[in-house]
C-alpha cells in the first residue's frame, strides 16, 4: 500500500509539474508573439503609397503654376513701370 501511495504522488506530482510548466509557457508564448507582432508592424513599408505619389505630383505642379504666375506678375510690373517712366 505504502508502494501504491508513493506512485500516486508521483503521478501526482508529475501531472502537477505538467500543469505549471504548461501554465508558465502559454502566457510567455504570447509575449512573444506579442512583441513579434509588434516588431512587424513597426517596420517602414516597402515602397511609398501611391497616394503620395499622386500628392507630389500635383504639389509639383501647383509649384510650377506658383513660379509662372509669379514670372507673370514680375513682367507685368516691369511693363507698367516702363510705362510710367
Amino acid at each position: 500500500m505504502a508502494a501504491s501511495l508513493q506512485q500516486g504522488d508521483i503521478m501526482q506530482n508529475r501531472i502537477s509539474n505538467f500543469i505549471s510548466a504548461t501554465l508558465l509557457s502559454v502566457p510567455l508564448l504570447s509575449v512573444v508573439m506579442l512583441l513579434c507582432l509588434a516588431l512587424a508592424a513597426c517596420s517602414p513599408p516597402d515602397s511609398p503609397p501611391e497616394i503620395a505619389e499622386e500628392q507630389r505630383e500635383v504639389l509639383k505642379s501647383a509649384e510650377e503654376a506658383a513660379a509662372s504666375i509669379e514670372q507673370s506678375a514680375a513682367k507685368m510690373q516691369q511693363d507698367i513701370d516702363a510705362q510710367s517712366n
